[in-house]
């Protein structure tokens, strides 16, 4: 009996002292080291299997608090360097466990069905609310600091028509140069996707398309003032010929809450543009903060060069040095939008090519349209500059390019000023592709069609008036800026009244006006004099007859024909029997 009693005493004392152990606070980090099944990073960032794990998202990257695993003494090997000890280093991040896949990820579980909107793709991040917010590590605490340091793990999940496209673990700073200072900015972030953190680029043909080149990073833009300006601004520049990054109006979702309307961007670095040359052999200036210093060193040379009053400007010899085609697309693509702020963007170099010529990539057109300017703050806002904005000044317009200011002026200002003042062809070139881009490029019907989509967009994602009222704030400029432009061009280039010229005819006829695809229907304006080029390319060319040209009878097959008043061109084909 007394043996029994000791024995159930013995049993009663291992329970009670096991009960109070596991609820120890040494027990309890035990217990959940335990549970978390997580291992260092080095471990999966080694060899095939461990990337097949990740692009599964069977793991997720979490949080080193150092533990379980504390962290390595020798330096960190790159990973793609086949050292052993990059293996077993341990750092900042460990892999956790992630049975439930991208549909698990912090980022995916935050989204409820309610979150989405028709016709809207959806970007959800999570990140710690101290990555954030802490006073000594937050990223919006110290929102002028740079650098890797100042790069937070972050989960993302990407969706299109409530569906879950990509969810990965990434690198999240806050974007932007002097206007993360301003109050009451919205913030915009940016993503690295990094190997040590999961996937090493956005998963190809999901954002912006099978022929999108790889993603390394991704910028979460917030559109100032009015919605759409960006992606209107981009959607005309790209029409034009400008070299625009690729971008789309996205919801932005931050730790389960809406930020509303922002819009993705790949971000204009030289490490994202290696993949758009294919090699890293290329000078990229970048006009706001350039820290390479042989990019530096090249454009200042081309500056020299530009402000030399003892050069002659003519076409032939710019083009020895830029590609004049892309700055004329894109000088002119700010003409057209207002951009007020467009002193920025990229000056790019290919040294890869036995002759490289500098060329510019347009970025953050985010002050189009709208009246920013003092001068012109009480005109209407689609009759504010253009023409004055590239030339920067309005006390010395050209050709009062003074040898005291003009190295002080922005190089491609420079260099569009004084074409303008020494080179009659090029006065004569830019006319012509000015007309022949508001003709053919940007016409009435692809300002519609955009206008048209981000109407759709507004209507679908907020029922409210003041989507819709931007809209047709943009509606109204876009309608008018045309005939704005070709005023613009009469009065610093001479060019004299513009006259409409219609193709009729059938609108299943297929034609090249200018070097342009068009069809039936077609209506343009000519400076008087210049020529309208005209050609039927369908099937309809074998029973083609004459033209009329305002009742006139013209019988060559293609038409050449001098705009000198308002013209009606009508093709007359034979009459089968």
């Amino acid at each position: 009996m007394r043996e029994t009693t000791l024995i159930l005493l013995g049993l009663l004392f291992l329970v009670i002292g096991g009960f109070a152990l596991e609820r120890s606070e040494w027990f309890t980090a035990l217990k959940q080291a335990v549970h978390a099944r997580a291992v260092p990073t080095g471990l999966l960032n080694y060899g095939p299997m461990g990337k097949v794990i990740k692009q599964l998202a069977l793991v997720k990257a979490v949080s080193n608090d150092y533990s379980r695993f504390p962290a390595s003494k020798e330096i960190q090997y790159d990973i793609e360097t086949t050292i052993f000890q990059k293996k077993r280093h341990v750092g900042e991040l460990l892999y956790e466990v992630n049975p439930g896949g991208e549909n698990a990820f912090p980022s995916s579980v935050v989204i409820h069905e309610e979150d989405f909107k028709p016709g809207w793709p959806l970007i959800s991040v999570v990140v710690d609310e101290n990555a954030l917010y802490d006073p000594v590590r937050g990223i919006v605490s110290h929102k002028m600091a740079r650098g890797r340091q100042w790069e937070r793990l972050a989960y993302v999940s990407y969706y299109e028509d409530g569906k879950l496209m990509f969810a990965t673990n990434a690198g999240l700073r806050l974007h932007g140069g002097r206007e993360r200072g301003q109050l009451g900015a919205q913030n915009s972030y940016r993503l690295y996707f990094r190997k040590d953190y999961g996937e090493n680029q956005f998963r190809p043909g999901i954002l912006f398309g099978p022929d999108t080149e790889p993603l390394k990073r991704l910028v979460i833009h917030a559109d100032r003032a009015v919605p759409f300006i960006t992606g209107l601004a981009f959607d005309i520049a790209r029409q034009i010929g400008a070299v625009v990054p690729e971008i789309k109006p996205v919801i932005f979702f931050l730790n389960g809450k809406s930020n509303g309307v922002f819009f993705l961007s790949e971000h204009v670095g030289k490490k994202q543009w290696e993949s758009h040359f294919g090699h890293n052999n290329f000078a990229f200036y970048r006009h706001k903060s350039t820290s390479d210093k042989d990019s530096l060193e090249l454009y200042e040379k081309l500056k020299r060069w530009a402000t030399d009053l003892e050069v002659r400007m003519t076409m032939k010899e710019v083009d020895t040095h830029v590609d004049l085609d892309n700055l004329c697309r894109h000088l002119f693509s700010f003409m057209f939008c207002g951009t007020t702020d467009w002193r920025q963007g990229v000056a790019a170099l290919d040294k890869s090519k036995p002759h490289p010529k500098w060329f510019w990539i347009n970025w953050d057109m985010d002050q189009s349209f709208l009246n920013y300017s003092l001068y012109t703050r009480n005109k209407i806002y689609w009759e504010q500059e253009a023409v004055e904005v590239i030339t920067t000044s309005r006390l010395l317009f050209w050709p009062g390019a003074k040898p005291r200011t003009i190295n002080k002026r922005d190089t491609r200002s420079v260099l569009f000023m004084r074409l303008c003042v020494e080179s009659p062809e090029f006065r004569q070139y830019f006319v012509r592709l000015v007309m022949d881009l508001l003709n053919h490029r940007i016409s009435a019907d692809f300002l519609k069609s955009r206008i048209d989509y981000y109407e759709q967009l507004a209507r679908s994602y907020d029922e409210s008036d003041r989507p819709l009222k931007a809209v047709e704030m943009l509606r109204d400029f876009v309608e008018h800026r045309p005939d704005f432009m070709r005023r613009q061009m009469q009065q610093y280039f001479g060019t004299g009244k513009a006259f409409l010229a219609e193709v009729a005819g059938p609108a299943e006829i297929k034609y090249e006006i200018d070097g342009y695809p068009e069809k039936g229907g077609y209506r343009g304006h000519y400076y008087k004099g210049e020529q309208i080029n005209v050609e039927i390319l369908s099937s309809h060319k074998k029973s083609f007859s004459h033209w009329l040209v305002n009742g006139k009878q013209l019988t060559s097959s293609r038409l050449l024909y001098p705009v000198q008043s308002e013209t009606v061109v009508k093709p007359v084909l034979k009459k089968h029997s």
